[in-house]
């Protein structure tokens, strides 16, 4: 059975190509014919992040033993084996565990076997023994009985609002990969259920009886992906898997086979398990955003953040396991066995649905160097919506998981995200993390029947709203907005900045912005980098004052209420997570 198929760069997906191998001069990457031409005496390397086999999951996970790799040549090699592993200085302590010399006139397939390892990485190199040398890539791959083979079925679920470009991108790239392809082995062996949220998705789009679209309301991810699990459910084709899948990413499909291999092969006690696809950034496509996380009571540890994947070293680093409590939405596969378990999701909206669901689903998190999507970054998406959903999910999360959060953590970690706001001059922000905090204490049964969309049309309302620089006041100039932020780190008292007479007008990131920049600061232009959109914040002792007055009396109710509301939300999970509610709530037929 093939374990993982060794891939090349592509046009729309991925051009740097050390993720994949890395080339001496002299050697020629041909993105049409995805193959690698080397000249006499020229090597090629593949302990990469896409193309290097990680063998302690394979061997802890899997019915997988002896694995052999096979790889398409024309002209004249020396293949040699590799293992490499890392050692506690982080270097690579490398073994030649087999290899021949290869010669061939046209394009044909060797085979070898690997010595067997139990962790580490398995690789190889070509060393080119003449001219014009052509390597068409392979695929590694292990005997395994077929009784040892669980039967698996995916259902890829993608939730959708408005962004019509990247859904049908995305599912032509499936189509045209295997989904159409009655030769792949993924043929028959994956549906796509999409939820538009949006209404805009011609139904025509997709002509594929493999693809399943359907308009849903606008209730944000949570709701999208429920729906695209209830359609699973009543599916009868034999799903047994869905991978719940971000819209706007970018991926290779090669993520879906070497999940479909993994599931297939997994070892029984495992069976309930679920693969992690981590995300990578957009901008920057070999440095890694998040491989699983932790949900630390809501402050979220993003594991293996910022990490370069571009070198062996840390692929093999990459590869170490820690505690991962959950994978996010943008690629995590749930064994839908789970899903009559335990219930369907929070109607949360967004930010932090994922996280609750993958605490109550994730038994184990199997994450594996290849499976992957690209994103765009965080930080590209600046919304003021988000710190009304910052405390107000965590807190329905801590509830109902049980997560012992007291209320002199929520009172301390509020003060200090609203104090971060107000010495920001951002007075809707700080007003925003107020009302999520007293939105929570309305309790389970106003969570329960609150209209989740007209509720988010309100937020926005609320919040600021990037605009073009033409169409505000704002004197902006780039170079000044530039040079603030290379002007050092200096001490920032918010009282003081309050109380001392103002003396600039900076230009600050709308994201996370540093802040020394408002030292002092009279109006603030707050630029969003990835639109060129600002909006403009200004200082106020009467705005600052009304926010404290609001901030004291939510203080005085958490005292009052909070351990009360947090049991309510405990005692009343299923009610909100159940197929009833939810079919009421999309409005759907009635009825399980």
């Amino acid at each position: 059975m093939i374990l993982q198929n060794i891939v090349f760069p592509k046009y729309g997906v991925c051009s740097i190509s050390d993720l994949y191998f890395r080339l001496e001069n002299e050697a020629d990457y041909s993105f049409f014919n995805q193959s690698i031409k080397l000249n006499d005496g020229k090597t090629a390397y593949f302990d990469t992040y896409f193309n290097g086999l990680y063998l302690k999951k394979w061997k802890k996970y899997t019915n997988v033993s002896e694995i052999s790799i096979t790889l398409k040549l024309k002209g004249k090699f020396r293949i040699t084996l590799l293992h490499k592993e890392r050692l506690l200085d982080r270097n690579c302590k490398n073994t030649v565990v087999g290899g021949i010399e290869f010669s061939s006139k046209i394009e044909e397939e060797v085979t070898l076997p690997y010595t067997d390892f139990t962790s580490g990485m398995l690789t190889f190199e070509l060393l080119s023994l003449e001219n014009n040398s052509v390597f068409y890539g392979g695929y590694y791959s292990s005997n395994v009985p077929q009784d040892s083979i669980n039967n698996i079925k995916i259902g890829i679920c993608i939730c959708t609002y408005k962004r019509e470009r990247y859904v049908i991108n995305n599912v032509n790239r499936l189509l045209c990969s295997f989904l159409n392809d009655k030769n792949s082995i993924l043929s028959n062996k994956v549906d796509i259920f999409i939820s538009d949220n949006g209404g805009t998705l011609d139904p025509l789009t997709f002509e594929s009886s493999a693809v399943h679209l359907f308009n849903n309301k606008n209730v944000g991810g949570a709701g999208g992906f429920t729906r695209c699990l209830i359609e699973v459910l009543k599916n009868d084709s034999g799903i047994t898997h869905a991978i719940l899948m971000d819209d706007d990413i970018i991926f290779d499909v090669e993520s879906i086979l070497r999940t479909y291999s993994l599931l297939s092969l997994l070892k029984k006690e495992y069976n309930d398990a679920s693969i992690g696809g981590a995300m990578l950034d957009l901008d920057r496509q070999n440095i890694q955003t998040e491989s699983g996380a932790q949900w630390n009571k809501g402050k979220i540890i993003s594991l293996k953040h910022g990490l370069n994947l571009s070198s062996c070293e840390s692929c093999l680093y990459n590869d170490i396991e820690e505690t991962a409590d959950y994978n996010a939405w943008w690629y995590c596969s749930i064994p839908i066995e789970r899903v009559h378990e335990n219930g369907l999701p929070l109607p949360l909206f967004f930010r932090g649905d994922d996280a609750e669901y993958g605490l109550r689903n994730t038994k184990q998190l199997i994450l594996m160097n290849g499976i992957c999507v690209w994103h765009e970054p965080f930080e590209n998406k600046y919304s003021s919506a988000t710190f009304y959903y910052i405390f107000r999910n965590r807190l329905i999360n801590n509830s109902v998981r049980k997560i012992e959060y007291t209320r002199k953590q929520l009172i301390d970690d509020f003060i200090e995200q609203w104090v971060s706001e107000v010495k920001r001059y951002r007075y809707k922000n700080a007003s925003l993390l107020v009302k999520g905090i007293e939105d929570y204490l309305r309790g389970s049964d106003w969570f329960k029947s609150v209209d989740g969309e007209e509720l988010h049309k309100e937020i926005l309302s609320l919040g600021y709203k990037l605009k073009p620089v033409s169409d505000t006041d704002a004197d902006f100039l780039y170079s000044d907005y530039d040079e603030s932020l290379r002007s050092g780190a200096h001490a920032n008292n918010w009282l003081l900045n309050l109380l001392l007479p103002t003396k600039s007008n900076p230009a600050v990131p709308a994201y996370n912005p540093p802040n020394y920049l408002f030292n002092r600061a009279e109006r603030v232009i707050n630029y969003d980098y990835s639109s060129g959109n600002v909006f403009i914040t200004s200082r106020s002792r009467r705005q600052a004052l009304a926010e404290l007055k609001k901030a004291l009396v939510l203080i005085k109710d958490i005292n009052k209420n909070y351990e009360r509301i947090k049991s309510e939300f405990e005692n009343n999970r299923s009610d909100l997570t159940n197929i009833i509610f939810w079919k009421e709530y999309l409005e759907l037929e009635e009825g399980p």
